[in-house]
């Protein structure tokens, strides 16, 4: 099992440094699958001992081998985040489509999380792939088939359009798309959950960045991150935080 699990965290972090490549350039409207991988600063053409997962940034601790410019943390992150999201993954569900199904839905929320990040949009072509995806795991595995996904997209998609609507521009459409195509993956009741950890943390996260400091009362906080790392969330451990939640409010 500890093979696997590290063969899920190599695999994962190669297409995390994959996943930051694209959101780095995208906004350049540059190709991903075009070109060698090279240094941003100094345009040096980038070697394969240069673009080992995790290995290399730390290595040549998070600068350019060539021009020694900092690459800063995003592009460890990145490699990190999936590498994890795939273990956690796999400690759930054994070697099989389930499994690749769970791994497209980590590869499809972080993307869109770095983008978000990064540029407050989210792609309509991720969200149709997140959706496409969500409705054959809501057909194969999600208890009530495809319906109960259908219950859990509706669901998602009208609560977030009234919030869209009442905030008047607080909350982008891309967020409200999003909500929609993770409830095909959660059905109805786990939608619930995804809703409430994304709204939940998403608030506290945004109170703590304006009491530190770190961001001001009129700078743009992307909600997508939230929504991802919730959809996430529900879909691994809905039923550990709903008993965690009843326990909570039930002496």
């Amino acid at each position: 099992m500890f093979y696997w699990l590290l063969f899920y965290f190599f695999t994962g972090s190669v297409l995390g440094s994959f996943l930051n490549l694209y959101a780095c350039r995208l906004p350049r409207g540059q190709s991903v699958v075009a070109g060698r991988s090279a240094c941003d600063s100094c345009g040096k053409k980038l070697t394969v001992t240069d673009l080992v997962p995790v290995l290399s940034y730390l290595f040549l601790k998070g600068r350019c081998r060539y021009c020694r410019v900092n690459y800063g943390i995003s592009h460890l992150f990145a490699e990190v985040l999936t590498g994890l999201a795939f273990v956690l993954c796999g400690m759930q569900t054994e070697f099989g489509l389930k499994l690749l199904l769970l791994f497209i839905f980590c590869c499809a929320v972080i993307l869109i999380s770095l983008i978000d990040y990064e540029l407050q949009i989210i792609p309509d072509s991720l969200v149709l792939i997140l959706a496409a995806g969500g409705f054959l795991y809501s057909s194969l595995y999600l208890p009530g088939g495809l319906l109960n996904g259908l219950y859990g997209s509706v669901f998602a998609f009208a609560l977030m359009l009234v919030i869209f609507l009442i905030s008047r521009g607080g909350m982008g459409g891309g967020d409200v798309k999003l909500s929609a195509a993770a409830g095909l993956w959660l059905g109805f009741e786990n939608t619930v959950i995804f809703l409430l950890l994304s709204f939940i943390s998403g608030g506290i996260i945004s109170i703590l960045l304006i009491i530190t400091g770190v961001k001001n009362k009129q700078d743009a906080i992307p909600f997508g991150p939230f929504l991802c790392a919730g959809a996430f969330a529900a879909l691994l451990y809905a039923g550990y935080l709903a008993n965690f939640y009843w326990n909570l409010f039930n002496f």
